[in-house]
């Protein structure tokens, strides 16, 4: 008995967390080798400056360990750009088209990283999103992964967790789908 007690705590945390994802089997060709990680959008209650750049770098690691090379593309400053979410960096499909042939990729990542703070002072809860949408070489959205969670982006353990399930559940379609290649007769 004390011992499913010690383990409660542990079976909560871990069911607080879901990942959804889906991709368009007919949109994709081949198992892709390098990726190219766009920016991802802010969408934090509190300032948190580092959380996009600590992601970005967590995602391009944990794709090179699952033997891709991973790349960052380097976001230019829009000096005419006001919004405090940066929201002109998220790329449209020709923009995304010409990255891609310049980066030298076969995927374009980029999404978002949204944060609520939920309940009163005395019960207040976190809830993360973590939106990913995943682009071809011609610039198409072909798949979408979402990751939510009850805690905060700024803890170094949960921004590890979250960049390493995203790139095993992505890397995990990327294998699976190459695999519906209609080959003609």
């Amino acid at each position: 008995m004390i011992k499913i007690l010690m383990m409660l705590p542990v079976i909560m945390s871990i069911s607080c967390a879901t990942v959804d994802i889906y991709f368009n089997k007919t949109d994709f060709k081949e198992k892709p080798s390098t990726i190219l990680i766009g920016y991802f959008e802010r969408r934090l209650v509190n300032y948190q400056p580092y959380i996009i750049k600590d992601l970005r770098d967590a995602l391009a690691f944990n794709f090179f360990k699952l033997k891709y090379t991973a790349r960052l593309y380097e976001v230019k400053e829009n000096k005419e750009a006001q919004d405090a979410n940066d929201k002109n960096y998220i790329l449209d499909g020709e923009a995304i088209k010409n990255q891609m042939a310049v980066n030298s990729s076969d995927i374009f990542i980029q999404g978002s990283v949204s944060e609520r703070v939920t309940g009163d002072l005395a019960d207040a809860g976190v809830s993360t999103s973590v939106t990913v949408m995943v682009y071809n070489k011609t610039g198409v959205k072909i798949g979408e992964a979402r990751y939510m969670i009850s805690e905060s982006m700024a803890d170094a353990r949960t921004l590890v967790n979250v960049t390493k399930t995203l790139a095993l559940k992505l890397h995990h379609e990327f294998t699976n789908l190459s695999k519906f290649i209609l080959l003609p007769f």
